[in-house]
């Protein structure tokens, strides 16, 4: 497995995005929170940091419950420490070639391969407006288990800065390249910079 992240605040004064890559234990976290001031920024690494420890816990062993009380966890400690904070969370656990996923808010999670494009998650907004998040009441976060991954498979994270600066059309032919990681986060970048993305963009990139 092969991983690349990057992180860039675009035109905003502050990256209120955050990402964890743990490809040891086989964790990726990425987050974008609601806002671009401090406490922002405080939310989504709390999120994630939070998110990551749950998962490191060795009295856990099933993938999918591990996932949710990681969430739950990331959540409360949101809700307890940073009141009326909130973040996007996706959190990917690969275990034994198999993905889990939990979903929360309209960063995405892709998965790539022969030659096609799917999203495995839902994004939870309307006209961009975010209606399930880390630190919203009432958020249930979706549960996703793919199929089995294969060699070749090409995973990518995205906080919306993102998706909503490359078309999925754009991204499938980046990706069908098949150029290294750290190459094809360079076009990525390029990409969105040359559109002028006032937002933060956040990307993880995990080849099996």
């Amino acid at each position: 497995m092969q991983y690349f992240s990057f992180s860039k605040k675009g035109n905003r004064p502050i990256n209120a995005d955050y990402l964890i890559t743990d490809a040891k234990k086989g964790i990726f976290i990425i987050a974008d929170a609601v806002g671009s001031n401090d406490s922002a920024k405080k939310t989504s690494q709390t999120a994630c940091t939070i998110a990551h420890e749950e998962c490191l816990k060795k009295e856990i062993k099933e993938p999918m419950i591990k996932i949710i009380s990681a969430l739950d966890e990331a959540h409360n400690s949101v809700v307890r420490n940073l009141p009326g904070s909130a973040t996007t969370l996706d959190l990917l656990l690969i275990e034994n070639k198999q993905a889990y996923i939990g979903h929360l808010g309209d960063s995405r999670v892709y998965l790539f391969r022969n030659h096609e494009l799917r999203q495995l998650t839902e994004d939870h907004s309307i006209r961009h407006k975010i209606y399930q998040a880390i630190g919203l009441p009432d958020s249930v976060p979706d549960q996703i288990n793919p199929p089995k991954l294969k060699r070749g498979d090409l995973i990518a994270m995205t906080t919306d800065g993102v998706h909503n600066s490359v078309s999925r059309e754009d991204l499938t032919y980046l990706f069908n390249t098949g150029i290294a990681l750290p190459d094809l986060a360079e076009v990525l970048i390029w990409e969105i910079e040359r559109k002028g993305e006032y937002d933060n963009y956040t990307g993880i990139l995990i080849r099996i």
